[in-house]
């Protein structure tokens, strides 16, 4: 097996804190970095929520979610961005999705904390606060999914890109641990397609690659794509095998080698799945 020290694979020792901070969370999701002159995130928690298609209030989940925005996500300076996606094309039509990026491990401790105070700054009055935070929570089911991943290198971002209909292409596959990996050829053989590929590919909004840090699957290697729409979906892969096609022109030989050694490190397993952004609920 691979060396224990590979960092992406690493399980921190902390998991009461963890366990603590999941439990108490209030939900949002950002595939924002944040602003140039802040250092990039190194952790996402991204936790899958699903509607209670029994609910029959009369309340608004979108009021709500932005009056919680305004008043406690926008103030919490230990959340680096947030954002949610809503189902698309998966396998549950009551899943969406909510993201949030933090600076670094203990932030995630610090978001939670930072919020309870914040709600209590928002709401003084303690019946007040405890029917506002009901009714936001009145939305879902008891149902949902936390994981935290690590933020590998590679991330593509342009926050000036705005589209009214942009999606969240989230593939998932399954590292496969091989006895022969290092550090050093899987971060060169992901540079190398970062570069020459995903950041040419001009229809690939937003790339986001993370791996399992603290939840169910240590296997797990996570590539987010933000695209402006559902046209851009199929012109991403063909934009993409232009591209291969350009790098490694006159080049099988050096081409085959690439994705030999890339492919030994995930099984060939893959899941795929579509979200809609919810841009009224994002924090940049």
């Amino acid at each position: 097996m691979i060396n224990t020290n590979f960092k992406f694979f690493e399980i921190m020792k902390t998991t009461n804190r963890i366990l603590f901070a999941i439990a108490i969370m209030l939900l949002c999701f950002n595939t924002s970095i944040a602003q140039e002159e802040q250092a990039p995130p190194q952790y996402y928690t991204v936790t899958t929520l699903h509607w209670d298609m029994d609910y029959d209030g009369d309340d608004d989940w979108m009021a709500i979610e932005k009056e919680y925005l305004e008043k406690v996500t926008m103030k919490n300076e230990y959340v680096m961005a947030s954002s949610y996606w809503g189902h698309r094309w998966t396998a549950d039509n009551s899943e969406f999705l909510s993201v949030i990026a933090y600076a670094d491990w203990a932030a995630i401790d610090k978001a939670t904390k930072r919020n309870t105070e914040l709600e209590k700054e928002a709401w003084p009055d303690k019946a007040e606060r405890e029917a506002f935070l009901n009714k936001q929570a009145a939305f879902t089911t008891a149902h949902h999914a936390d994981e935290i991943y690590a933020v590998l290198p590679g991330t593509k971002h342009n926050p000036e890109a705005v589209g009214e209909n942009r999606i969240l292409y989230y593939q998932t596959k399954h590292f496969a641990f091989p006895e022969d990996g290092t550090d050093e050829e899987f971060d060169k053989l992901h540079s190398e397609y970062v570069t020459n590929i995903i950041n040419k590919n001009e229809t690939i909004v937003g790339y986001y690659p993370h791996a399992h840090a603290w939840g169910s699957d240590k296997r797990e290697f996570r590539e987010a794509y933000v695209l402006n729409s559902m046209d851009d979906l199929e012109k991403m892969g063909i934009r993409n095998g232009e591209l291969i096609a350009e790098y490694w022109k006159d080049k099988d030989d050096a081409m085959k080698a690439f994705f030999k050694a890339w492919n030994k490190y995930t099984t060939g397993f893959h899941g795929d799945a579509i979200y809609s952004e919810m841009p009224e609920l994002t924090k940049k």
